[in-house]
């Protein structure tokens, strides 16, 4: 099938990049075409190989995943980015959303939700884990809270 899909993975844990990688290149419709520990590497790796996908960690040593979300979505407007990652306070959250991340899953969902994650962005719909969305559900709630207080 020539339709793989195709998906940069980029964190600074081998284990999990290594882990990553054998689990997404078992699915038929996938095809990791590289993996990076930073952004600096990611973006190297994207003048080279042609992504779908970039299924990117926040927190990295060098070139963090909100900078390397905000410089993708600048160069390669129509690539998706998956956030994979194992925070999910607020502010890392609305901050990836509105640099452009598509979807925010974290580490712990199992297998399943991550290749049914990498699916669903390659479809165009956006993937948001259960615990983001109750800490995007109660940022939401307190933002119109102050709103409500403002306007009074």
């Amino acid at each position: 099938m020539n339709n793989k899909t195709r998906i940069l993975l980029v964190d600074d844990e081998p284990l999990l990049l290594e882990s990553l990688n054998l689990i997404l290149s078992m699915e038929k419709d996938f095809k990791v075409v590289g993996t990076a520990s930073d952004g600096v590497q990611a973006l190297e790796l994207l003048k080279k190989h042609k992504a779908d996908i970039a299924l990117v960690d926040l927190r990295m040593v060098g070139m963090g995943g909100l900078q390397l979300i905000s410089e993708i979505r600048r160069l390669y407007k129509i690539m998706k980015i998956l956030v994979l990652t194992t925070f999910y306070d607020e502010k890392s959250i609305v901050t990836a959303i509105l640099n452009g991340a598509d979807g925010y899953i974290l580490k712990d969902a199992g297998r399943s939700a991550i290749v049914n994650a990498v699916r669903s962005a390659a479809k165009g719909q956006s993937t948001l884990d259960m615990k983001v969305m109750a800490a995007l559900s109660a940022y939401v709630g307190k933002t119109k809270k102050t709103e409500s207080v403002e306007k009074e």
